[in-house]
């Protein structure tokens, strides 16, 4: 009798659905927490990487809210594979219910999951996009970030708008094509190429440069000062070196009458260039790397 029980039982498990993206690794057992990126493990971002659970990033997909099927996880898992073939980049979706009391804790959540996890670990600066859905039911949110070099495509106006665009499937529960969307969006702007006007730093830190175009303003300067010179030149027949004498001086009582007096004017003008890259730039993580972030939606 036990050993039909056995059977059952194991046949049971066998054949009852596995969730593996919700698998998670206990960070104490794990060498250096689980942490294989550049960040340094402190006392301020401890707590931090301790309650990011640790995951296969193989996976790509992390349904810990139990929102999409099996064959949904799988259908998109195969779109995801594709994206990064593509791309280069990692793309993850994320859903958990997290409770919080300020907008900034769903990017903190997402950030953290992003960095103390091995995403991007192939190239230098952690290329990568995720979406993560906080289905906590008080107040639900999303927000998509991007990491590394994936920032210069997706910087935080571009977020902001996917963010926007994909706002009726996500918040009506359709995630499927919310998620589909957000892909092919990023995808989308992936393919116009980075802005040339942004760059980041060692930490993944964007920031914005102007490139100034010094041969064409030497160029036009020198055209304008051409100009300058051939109208001053016209209207004066060029300044004379002598002068009659009764041009000055009354014949009678020797007095000045008349005087000519001749000026060269000169142009200054100034501009001033912006610091600002616009759309909300780079913010850091607590493990010390910078994302991109629109701000997130409710809903």
């Amino acid at each position: 009798m036990k050993k039909y029980i056995l059977l059952f039982i194991s046949l049971f498990i066998f054949i009852s659905p596995v969730y593996a993206s919700t698998n998670t690794k206990d960070r104490d057992t794990l060498s250096n927490h689980g942490v294989n990126k550049k960040w340094n493990i402190t006392d301020k971002n401890i707590g931090n990487v301790n309650r990011t659970p640790a995951v296969d990033a193989s996976e790509l997909i992390y349904d810990f809210s139990d929102i999409l099927t099996d064959e949904e996880e799988n259908n998109l898992l195969e779109q995801f594979k594709a994206f990064k073939q593509k791309t280069g980049w990692d793309i993850v979706f994320l859903s958990y219910s997290l409770p919080y009391s300020d907008d900034n804790e769903n990017e903190d959540f997402a950030a953290d999951f992003y960095d103390y996890n091995d995403f991007g670990i192939d190239k230098e600066n952690y290329d990568g996009i995720i979406l993560f859905r906080n289905t906590w039911e008080t107040d639900r949110f999303y927000i998509p970030l991007s990491f590394g070099e994936a920032q210069l495509y997706l910087s935080g106006s571009e977020l902001s708008d996917i963010e926007d665009d994909i706002y009726d499937e996500i918040s009506s529960d359709r995630y499927v094509e919310g998620i589909t969307h957000w892909m092919s969006l990023c995808e989308a702007r992936f393919e116009k190429g980075p802005h040339s006007n942004l760059y980041i730093d060692e930490m993944g830190q964007l920031h914005y440069y102007y490139r100034f175009p010094g041969l064409l303003i030497t160029f036009i300067t020198t055209i304008i000062t051409a100009i300058f010179i051939g109208i001053n030149v016209s209207k004066n027949k060029m300044i004379k070196t002598v002068f009659k004498a009764e041009e000055y001086i009354n014949k009678k009582d020797m007095k000045m009458l008349e005087t000519k007096d001749f000026f060269i004017h000169s142009h200054v003008s100034s501009y001033t260039v912006s610091s600002s890259s616009g759309g909300g730039g780079s913010h850091m993580g607590s493990s010390g790397g910078f994302h991109s972030s629109g701000g997130g939606r409710h809903g």
